[in-house]
């Protein structure tokens, strides 16, 4: 984390608001979360990270703030609880056996008052949107959970990858 690039970057960008921008629910057939289970016999696996950034530029009117958009994925799913070591690091084999997976995407919306360095951006990506959507996320998945009948969890806090 290169705290100069952040400070560089959080001096002339503004959140101007997060918005769901679509969403994905794929749940395999041999799951029901209807039906009653063991919660105890699934892992909720999470993920999160910038998929895409932006930067909308007006050149003949200066007085239209420059717009930075972020494009942040969100996700979890749920594996069986009993699988052997290496297969928690094995992708293929758990896209396999996880019964259930939701992704969504976040457009965070940020005005940009001044110019500033294309690292400064990336940096800014990396590290502080997450804190942004991340709220947005915990809220996305405490409703799909009431909605779904899914067991219950809570969303831990956000961390830095």
């Amino acid at each position: 984390m290169n705290k100069e690039l952040l400070k560089e970057a959080t001096s002339v960008l503004n959140i101007q608001d997060v918005v769901l921008r679509d969403f994905k629910i794929h749940i395999k057939d041999n799951y029901d979360p209807v039906l009653p289970i063991d919660d105890g016999q699934f892992v909720v696996q999470f993920r999160h990270g910038v998929i895409k950034s932006t930067l909308t530029i007006d050149d003949e009117d200066e007085t239209v703030p420059t717009i930075f958009r972020t494009i942040y994925e969100c996700a979890f799913r749920f594996v069986p609880k009993d699988l052997g070591e290496d297969d928690y690091n094995d992708s293929e084999k758990l896209e396999e056996v996880s019964c259930l997976e939701v992704v969504a995407r976040f457009s965070a919306y940020y005005n940009m008052n001044e110019k500033v360095s294309e690292d400064a951006l990336n940096e800014f990506s990396k590290f502080n949107v997450g804190y942004h959507v991340w709220p947005y996320w915990r809220e996305h998945v405490s409703s799909l959970i009431g909605k779904m009948h899914l067991p219950s969890f809570s969303v831990p806090l956000y961390k830095i990858n």
